[in-house]
């Protein structure tokens, strides 16, 4: 028995199951390309909804800011009248000395 002339696959055979192997792999390829690219699609629609979502959602109506703005006026107003009113004590709210 020669080493060149003992075959254990029929050439015919061979090509056949290369030529089926191929083609698998392009189908398999061309799913996993669809998946990939419809799995991005919807990663990057639901990242920009997110983001336009939390956009919108941070922002506040004009009824919103007229009480953010009075409660903020309030507040400072308070706190104004918290602090000892200068006129009355005689003395500055620093309490620097005159500049004489």
């Amino acid at each position: 028995m020669s080493q060149g002339s003992s075959h254990l696959v029929e050439p015919g055979v061979k090509y056949f199951l290369r030529e089926s192997l191929k083609q698998c792999h392009d189908i398999k390829t061309k799913y996993y390309n669809l998946y990939y690219n419809i799995g991005a699609f919807i990663f990057i629609v639901g990242l920009i909804t997110i983001i336009l979502w939390v956009k919108y959602k941070g922002k506040l109506t004009p009824v919103e800011k007229e009480l953010k703005s009075r409660r903020d006026k309030q507040y400072i107003l308070e706190k104004l009248k918290s602090l000892p009113n200068p006129t009355r004590e005689g003395r500055m709210i620093t309490d620097l000395p005159k500049w004489e």
